[in-house]
């Protein structure tokens, strides 16, 4: 009994910092009347929108085609029926919303339901976690792979956005318990067939996660040889069914494969053309560097080397086969990216089987190892790190980020109609029918052509110059000559600064908090009288909240 109230123990621990903060980028104030219910500018993830409007827009249409195939349609359906069931787009079908920028579609609420969604996806990762580690070592190897993974930083940091790589990590982590399943007890038919279906919604939630197929093929092949004295007719039904239930699971997440196959084929080839290999690249260069980025924030340095222990010491041969073939052709073929910056959504399906690797490896560390107090030493030693790392991100979330301050400041202290230039994506949210906007998303734009122009004041956000700024594949000069385009602005009167917070190991994270969450953004005034209708107190109050 008690190993149970351990084991809930964690998955509330695993739940409560992936809840935590889960609701950051509500804006201050809401656009009123019959405009749309977002601003365009929301400080949102860059991709939730298309798992939450689309959804919304597809229910407002009156159809069941997302039109989108850049990913799977798993969550966007999920959404889709929350939708029909709260009656979402009730209030919306009065109004002209075929006008509005899909940014700008969906309520915020509807955001936070599509996180709790991904939420949800990392507390399955880590209760099929402890279940796998637990069937592979003993409950104590279970009990730290669970929490290894609950806290694991960049599971947690997914688990907050309506996006699909943390569903997908549940998948993956429910096929693979599954497959061992499957191989170790009797009835070994269903758990086989679970593994299909689940290698199918891992699919449907993400295409590369379709690699972990390769963990259910082999697993029917060593079922067959298993049972290779006594061939039924049932043992080739049971692999068949297994086999078949991937391919038929994901069409079902994701029907256009066949009812919109022109435009599937379209988006999936562009979006699988710029995650693929290009000429030139330094061999295994995006491997090494995901892989980084899975040690310092995904099982820490001390967890990739109980991992590799776990490995090695693992004496069950077809549980070793079946991890090797999904991690390495995984590793191999989606890890080696040619833009690792932005692949962070990538590493997390490796998480859940290096998670149950690490418990396997301290608790042999633990029975091996004759150190007085080991066994805690090993295990606060496994989660520190990870800990760290986790309620630092998890307090980040729970503050408003700077562009909400920012917006706070500019609706306060800046009168309607003013003239202001957005230079830089991510910026902050405004009303366009109080302000007359301008923006540039890519480039800083011409600041002196800016002015002559008549726009009044500037808002900077830097977090496109910030990644650029950390990108390893750019020259330094290169880095240089950009964050020369953005030097004029500075020559401008200040009105108001928020800078982008610091914290341990932001400057090594990739497409993360780090890029878009809490940018810098910096206010200038252009005009050549000083923008005098601000009053020179809540400039200087302004500067001084940004100290």
């Amino acid at each position: 009994m008690h190993r149970i109230w351990r084991y809930t123990a964690i998955l509330l621990v695993a739940f409560f910092v992936r809840v935590v903060g889960i609701d950051f980028g509500q804006a201050a104030s809401v656009p009123q009347g019959d405009g749309p219910p977002l601003y365009e500018q929301a400080t949102i993830h860059p991709d939730e929108y298309f798992y939450v409007a689309i959804p919304l827009e597809m229910r407002l249409k009156g159809s069941l085609n997302p039109g989108f195939y850049e990913n799977p349609s798993l969550l966007i359906y999920l959404d889709y029926v929350t939708n029909v069931l709260t009656g979402a787009d009730a209030p919306l079908r009065s109004l002209d919303w075929q006008s509005w920028n899909i940014r700008s579609l969906a309520p915020f609420p509807l955001y936070v339901i599509g996180r709790l969604y991904s939420a949800l996806g990392g507390v399955i990762a880590v209760a099929v976690t402890i279940a796998l580690a637990q069937r592979l070592k003993g409950p104590r190897a279970g009990e730290l792979a669970g929490w290894l993974l609950a806290l694991a930083p960049s599971l947690v940091q997914h688990g907050h956005y309506a996006t699909t790589s943390s569903l997908a990590a549940g998948f993956v982590a429910l096929c693979l318990w599954a497959c061992v399943q499957a191989l170790s007890v009797r009835p070994y038919s269903r758990f086989f067939v679970l593994a299909g279906i689940a290698a199918g919604l891992a699919t449907g939630s993400r295409y590369n996660a379709a690699a972990v197929s390769i963990a259910v093929f082999v697993t029917g092949l060593l079922l067959l040889w298993q049972h290779r004295h006594m061939l039924t007719r049932s043992i080739w039904l049971t692999v068949l069914v297994g086999y078949v239930a991937f391919p038929v699971t994901f069409l079902l997440t994701t029907p256009g494969v066949l009812a919109d196959f022109d435009a599937f084929w379209q988006q999936f080839t562009y979006i699988y053309g710029r995650f693929s290999y290009e000429e030139g690249m330094p061999l295994f260069a995006g491997l090494l560097y995901e892989y980084r980025y899975i040690v310092l924030f995904g099982v820490g340095i001390p967890g990739a080397f109980a991992a590799a222990i776990g490995l090695l010491t693992l004496r069950n041969g077809r549980v070793v086969l079946l991890m090797l073939a999904f991690l390495v052709p995984y590793s191999l073929v989606v890890l080696d990216t040619p833009i690792p910056q932005t692949g962070d959504q990538l590493t997390l399906l490796v998480l859940p089987p290096l998670a149950a690797l690490a418990g396997i490896g301290a608790v042999w560390l633990i029975d091996h190892l004759r150190w007085r107090y080991r066994a805690p030493i090993i295990s606060l030693g496994l989660l520190v790190m990870p800990a760290m790392l986790t309620f630092t991100i998890v307090f980040l979330f729970s503050q408003p980020d700077t562009r909400q301050l920012a917006q706070e400041w500019v609706q306060a202290n800046v009168p309607a109609g003013v003239r202001i230039h957005l230079a830089g994506g991510y910026n902050v949210p405004l009303d366009a029918t109080t302000y007359d906007l301008s923006q540039s998303f890519g480039e800083p734009g011409d600041v002196a052509s800016l002015a002559e122009q008549g726009v009044d004041v500037a808002i900077v956000s830097e977090a496109s110059l910030f990644y650029v700024q950390r990108r390893d594949n750019l020259s330094q000069a290169a880095k240089d000559a950009i964050a020369t385009e953005w030097a004029p602005y500075a020559t401008y009167s200040l009105l108001a600064e928020w800078p982008r917070p610091r914290w341990l190991g932001d400057d090594v994270m990739v497409n993360n908090m780090s890029y878009w969450h809490h940018p810098t953004i910096r206010i200038y005034c252009l005009a050549a009288d000083g923008c005098p209708y601000i009053d020179p107190s809540m400039q200087q109050n302004g500067a001084e909240a940004s100290d």
